[in-house]
């Protein structure tokens, strides 16, 4: 408790500091993008004393200051051309200062999940990954596995249906990953039923968090998947009214058949988007020529999304989306089970209503408010062939989240950014066979209460400290276990000391816990028949309701460099480099007793992951290429042997070029896995995978003839020389060899 009571008395003389700096302020500007007129947060003011003040959200600055009318003050941002301007011309308030992008180069992405502010890549003291619009389009992705796979040390697990693809980050799987969509959280989990519903074409950004995240998001070890649907403001172009959109696709691999339909505008204040996006695909063709069986399905998603700005600073969305997938697959999706016993037909269905709010008032650096509610149900019904055997499962997630971001001047050589705030979300869990109470999926409720708060202090224009603490209590009920109620503290201290204008060190701790699922607690019936005259019993699932919260330590260091203009105008180099290790104690496994015929979630003694991450990226108007290295070992120091999830050593090399003033763009990208044999049985040889080397090719022309200016072209290949694989923690081959086309038209009305 006396940690609690340093930060609050802390972050109190904090607040008071910033409190007593703004009663000083003589002068407000604001910073944008010169092309777009978007604020531009986290851009530097450097005076002539040495002193840097750094704009908050919007762009937005205050300082006091006394020189010449003529004196130069420059203005930096990583992405942007600096500029200065004379202190006479900032004199006043309201004067707006306007940098422009170096053209064509992604030089630093902005992050709002590893710390909740938006923030450069290059300033976040955590390993993190963005994925825009414009790789989404390139990469035509299907499934969860196209977006991911490019990332050091982040894989999916459960095969090539996308209905069984978990997302893993460091080896971390299941609900050790934090998803949300659209600041709504996606717990749904269980057995081999998905994770993530989602048309990856309707998504505007995807960022994804290595690391412990407890202190900001609660519950998890592995890190955080943060997807972003589009809204009008993201299709529609400076001028425009309204607008409409079509991307007709076509894949080879499942003779896929699909498309994305948006019409969207925007009249005053308000702005309007409705997508919907349908997709038809057959059996997947795998590596070595064979047919997945059963693994064809037909999805649709939609969007809908309703914004009102009645000013800059303020901003209120509300969305809807529903998808719904119907397929016959096996029960178990990540399994080759062909026999009528096991196959069902499976129809998903996810429903997310959503309401945000933002608001940011001018001129008042201490308040940045963000409010989020939401609903979010995802249902599963396998109907089994045989006998019209009918299981449901359901979670529904109701949630709500409220933060404040307050920017404080607390002197001439240090600034605060502290960002408080709360979060409540309950899953309501129900599932059914046949209308009666299903053991393996056990009705139950569980209620999340979080607060936390994180103050980044930024000193001398050098070093920053990010010291974050969440208080967590929990409760799971069911109608027949008693309620069950704990609490947590879950502490984080990053540091980052910035050695050039382009490069920085940072290191940080991070304590971190992951409760338990109600499913693992309650769980009982039958997991799995013995086989006939085998002698091995029926195998049941066994309730433990003592299973205890997982809980780690992680200790990460890193060094990033980001420059441009070093061989020639307007060309890039960005490279981070990553070392973590975690140890982990009462990690949660499934024991698995065959020939005792129980199954039983319970805690091990000691877990630890150590690794590496490593991107190094050049690009210039023209050319462009990225290599990625990602290394994890996982090791069960109680029997001291690896486990098994641990993924395979990953090298990614992306080459491309950017033709006709960046109409045409080609690119490569191989993936280069080595073999993974670190398992806790060698000789397993589903457990031990073989290594790989897996080809890709692109090509994206906007040809924009005067006819049809908004059309354009995608072409992929993936796995361009059919190569037969199978990727560590999966049963199936990979698929082989897939021709992705999509064409892309565009129409504006201004």
């Amino acid at each position: 408790m006396s940690r609690i009571r340093i930060w609050l008395i802390l972050s109190v003389l904090l607040s008071l500091g910033g409190a007593l700096e703004a009663q000083e302020r003589s002068v407000t500007a604001r910073v944008v993008d010169a092309s777009s007129g978007e604020g531009l947060p986290q851009a530097r003011i450097v005076l002539p004393d040495g002193r840097v003040v750094l704009t908050g959200a919007g762009g937005r600055f205050t300082l006091s200051y006394s020189a010449a009318a003529g004196t130069a003050i420059t203005v930096r941002r990583l992405g942007y051309r600096s500029t200065t301007v004379r202190w006479s011309d900032l004199s006043g308030d309201g004067r707006v200062i306007r940098l422009v992008p170096l053209q064509l180069v992604e030089l630093d992405p902005i992050s709002v999940t590893a710390t909740r502010v938006a923030t450069p890549l290059t300033g976040i003291p955590a390993a993190v990954s963005v994925i825009g619009s414009d790789e989404i389009r390139t990469l035509v992705p299907h499934d969860l596995d196209d977006l991911l796979n490019s990332l050091p040390n982040v894989t999916t697990t459960g095969g090539p249906r996308a209905e069984a693809q978990l997302p893993a980050i460091r080896g971390l799987s299941g609900d050790r990953v934090t998803v949300r969509l659209d600041g709504a959280r996606q717990n749904f989990i269980s057995g081999h039923k998905g994770r993530i519903f989602i048309d990856p074409t309707l998504l505007k950004k995807v960022e994804v968090l290595r690391g412990t995240p407890s202190a900001l998001y609660g519950s998890g070890l592995g890190g955080v998947i943060s997807l972003e649907t589009k809204s009008a403001l993201d299709l529609l172009e400076p001028g425009e009214r309204a607008g409409i959109s079509l991307a007709p696709r076509l894949g080879t691999e499942s003779d896929e058949f699909s498309g994305t339909f948006a019409g969207f505008g925007k009249s005053g204040a308000f702005d309007l988007l409705a997508a919907v996006s349908a997709v038809n695909t057959d059996d997947v063709r795998l590596g070595d020529g064979s047919h997945l069986r059963y693994s064809g399905a037909e999805t649709t998603d939609i969007l809908a999304k309703v914004g009102a700005s009645p000013a800059r600073n303020q901003r209120l969305e509300l969305s809807f989306e529903r998808y719904d997938r119907q397929g016959r697959t096996p029960i178990n999706a990540n399994t080759i089970a062909t026999d009528s016993g096991s196959i069902a037909d499976k129809t998903s269905g996810r429903t997310n209503v959503r309401i945000h709010y933002r608001f940011q008032p001018p001129h008042a650096d201490l308040l940045g408010l963000n409010v989020t509610a939401y609903r979010n149900k995802i249902n599963v019904r396998e109907v089994r062939l045989t006998d019209a055997r009918v299981e449901d499962r359901e979670v529904v997630t109701w949630g709500t989240e409220v933060a404040n971001t307050s920017r404080l001047a607390l002197g001439p050589a240090v600034a605060a950014t502290v960002t408080t705030g709360f979060e409540f979300f309950r899953d309501e869990n129900t599932g059914a066979r046949n209308g009666a109470p299903l053991g393996s999926f056990p009705d139950s409720r569980a209620d999340f209460l979080g607060l936390y708060v994180q103050n980044e202090l930024r000193i001398l224009d050098r070093i920053t400290l990010v010291p974050g603490l969440r208080g967590e209590i929990y409760r799971y009920s069911s109608a027949s276990r008693p309620r069950r109620t704990e609490q947590e503290l879950q502490f984080r201290f990053a540091a980052r000391f910035d050695l050039t204008r382009f490069a920085n060190v940072y290191g940080s701790y991070a304590e971190g816990f992951n409760a338990p699922r109600a499913q693992e607690l309650y769980i009982s019936g039958l997991h799995f028949p013995g086989p006939p005259g085998s002698g091995i019993p029926d195998n049941f699932f066994v309730a433990n309701p003592d299973l205890g919260p997982e809980r780690s330590r992680t200790y990460e260091g890193g060094l990033r460099l980001a420059a441009g203009d070093l061989l020639v105008k307007d060309d890039g180099l960005r490279a981070e480099f990553t070392v973590f290790r975690t140890d982990a104690r009462d990690f949660i496994a499934r024991d698995v007793d065959v020939f005792g015929g129980r199954t039983v979630f319970q805690n091990l003694e000691s877990v630890k992951l150590t690794g590496f991450e490593g991107i190094v990226g050049y690009s210039t108007r023209i050319a462009y290429g990225r290599i990625s290295y990602g290394r994890v070992r996982e090791d069960d120091l109680t029997a001291d042997t690896p486990v098994d999830d641990a993924p395979a050593d990953n090298w990614i090399l992306e080459l491309g070029a950017r033709l006709l003033n960046g109409r045409l763009d080609l690119g490569y990208r191989g993936r280069i896995t080595e073999r993974q044999d670190r398992v806790s049985d060698p000789s397993d040889t589903l457990l031990v995978t073989p290594g790989y080397f897996v080809n890709d090719l692109f090509i994206s022309l906007s040809p924009e003839l005067k006819q049809l200016p908004g059309l354009a072209l995608t072409v992929r290949a993936n796995n361009v020389f059919d190569k037969a694989y199978r990727p560590h923690g999966t049963v199936i081959l990979a698929p082989g060899r897939d021709l992705r086309v999509e064409v892309r038209y565009r129409l504006g009305v201004r």
